[in-house]
């Protein structure tokens, strides 16, 4: 199939790629480059349209390490076999050494650490992936600090964090320095794209409305049991704790560190609520209302039970669930098969959920430059092209004439992205064409590609029913805290977190009594999770007088 995708665009991209593909075999000559000081005027700003700066010996050539998920479509190797990554070459001048890792991702990024900073890429993405995150890793000596370049080499993002002080705030340490260049949501839209997700057709069919209380989730649960003939009516995944977090607030609680009433970061596993919300989750588990295999199935085990109709509810993403199943049961000829966004469970009928997934507009686990890199200003360049009129239209739309075409001012994806010739659907053909719905950073996210990525009825529906919450309130910021903070919460929360795992899963199969959840408690404040929290606690504290 993605030899058939290849060839089938080739005549169409000729003529957007005809110089780089002529250049250099598909990355961008470094002739190209513009001079140090070349600056293109865009509307209404004197920002830089362009990424790269050549440097005196001509080598343009920038080594980034990241996730091939994020940087490469599904299954490639090669950046040449990425038009968005070859058309962002060819439009700053930059060829892109990149190495790609997949697998235990962690494991190969600790190897590359360990190599010693003189080894380090120029470019490192998700630094996340740093104990401590970017913080720690600019403390350790692992990456720059931005802040004395960005007026000179990155005026698009200065200009964008000038006009929004609110992504300024978040992207700025707590001592005013700038880490990352980060991928920025430019709407509050595009931050609630994950929650819960129920069979609507079984819901129709059985007599049934969206369920808002814990007790309508337990009605519909046996129904779909007792008259869908489902054998896991609901599927979790143990390693996601979001897959918790949902119905752990119903009770006052949470399965992670979240901010109280009081504005106080506190433990959810520790609170009273957390007992009730297991005594249910027991209740359910022991009347087969959860998959009975739910702490080894795989992502794999959970789509096959909602296609096949085993299962009739899941927390999943609005694209690579709702839209995903649904097409491919049209397409598989069900026109009946149909999937709801419903609102997180709360224990009264008219209350506001206390939770639900809503993502940070912006982080500082986005791509940072390295104290390796011999070319800071070409680096910074590169990173602030996403940011420009230009480059903002790359990210999100790939290349007029081949992903999109102006329709009545607004640009607006061809059949090659939403009726692929080759079969793929939008979202894999987005991976092929636009940065969007994948790059992990240097860009603006864009209201324009999320309603036409989110096609279906169903996923504009369900993303406005997900964001009705009281999350912006209780969700951890993205806080910065020190090293020595993020080493002392780092080796508590390693412990806690194996032993909070293996208990909940006890708990909730029922192999370990409820009986116990004292001593659980107890053991959990033995490990020191309240000198965890004082330092997440300092870090808030900071943040919130920043």
């Amino acid at each position: 199939m993605k030899n058939n995708l290849k060839k089938g665009t080739a005549l169409t991209m000729a003529a957007a790629l005809a110089l780089s593909l002529s250049a250099c075999g598909g990355t961008a000559a470094s002739s190209t480059a513009p001079a140090a000081d070349s600056t293109t005027s865009t509307a209404g700003s004197t920002a830089e349209t362009t990424g790269a700066v050549a440097p005196d010996d001509g080598n343009t050539t920038l080594k980034v390490f990241g996730d091939a998920s994020v940087w490469l479509p599904s299954n490639e190797t090669s950046v040449d076999a990425s038009p968005f990554l070859v058309e962002l070459q060819k439009a700053t001048g930059v060829t892109l050494d990149l190495t790609a890792i997949s697998g235990d991702t962690q494991q190969q990024f600790n190897l590359m650490i360990a190599g010693g900073q003189d080894n380090l890429p120029d470019i490192i993405d998700n630094t996340n992936r740093f104990e401590g995150g970017a913080q720690a890793a600019y403390e350790s000596g692992y990456i720059i600090d931005l802040t004395p370049y960005i007026d000179e080499y990155a005026p698009n993002y200065r200009k964008y964090l000038d006009e929004h002080p609110d992504i300024d705030r978040l992207m700025k340490t707590d001592d005013g320095k700038y880490l990352t260049f980060p991928m920025i949501r430019g709407d509050d839209a595009l931050c609630s794209f994950n929650g819960l997700i129920v069979r609507k057709d079984w819901l129709d069919a059985d007599g049934l409305s969206v369920p808002v209380t814990m007790d309508d989730w337990h009605t519909m649960l046996t129904t779909f049991k007792e008259k869908n003939g489902a054998t896991a009516p609901l599927v979790i995944d143990a390693k996601n704790h979001w897959h918790y977090r949902n119905f752990a607030s119903a009770y006052g609680a949470d399965y992670e560190y979240y901010v109280n009433d009081d504005g106080k970061v506190d433990f959810g596993p520790i609170q009273p609520g957390f007992k009730d919300y297991l005594t249910e989750m027991n209740k359910w588990y022991e009347e087969g209302l959860i998959d009975q295999n739910y702490l080894t199935a795989d992502q794999n085990a959970r789509e096959a039970a909602i296609t096949s109709g085993q299962a009739g509810a899941l927390w999943y993403a609005v694209g690579g669930g709702i839209g995903k199943y649904i097409t491919a049961a049209r397409d598989g000829g069900d026109d009946v098969f149909d999937l709801v966004g419903v609102p997180t469970p709360v224990l009264k009928e008219g209350d506001t959920p206390a939770l639900g997934f809503k993502a940070d507009a912006a982080n500082n686990n986005g791509l940072s430059i390295s104290t390796n890199c011999k070319n800071v200003a070409l680096a910074m360049k590169f990173l602030d092209y996403g940011f420009s009129e230009e480059g903002d239209m790359l990210y999100n739309y790939g290349t007029e004439g081949v992903s999109y075409e102006m329709v009545d001012g607004k640009p607006t994806y061809t059949d090659l992205i939403m009726k692929n010739p080759d079969g793929l659907t939008a979202s894999q053909a987005m991976g092929y064409y636009i940065g969007a719905n994948h790059m992990n950073g240097g860009f603006v996210q864009e209201l324009g590609y999320y309603n036409q990525y989110l096609a279906l009825p169903q996923q504009q529906q369900a993303i406005q029913t997900w964001a009705d919450n009281d999350g912006a309130k209780h969700l951890l910021p993205p806080f910065s805290m020190t090293a020595e903070e993020s080493k002392t919460a780092g080796a508590i929360d390693t412990e806690i977190w194996t032993y909070v795992d293996e208990n909940v899963a006890a708990f909730i199969t029922g192999t370990t009594s409820l009986d116990e959840f004292d001593n659980f408690v107890a053991t959990i404040q033995d490990m020191g999770v309240e000198d965890s929290i004082a330092c997440k606690q300092a870090a808030l504290d900071r943040y919130n007088a920043k």
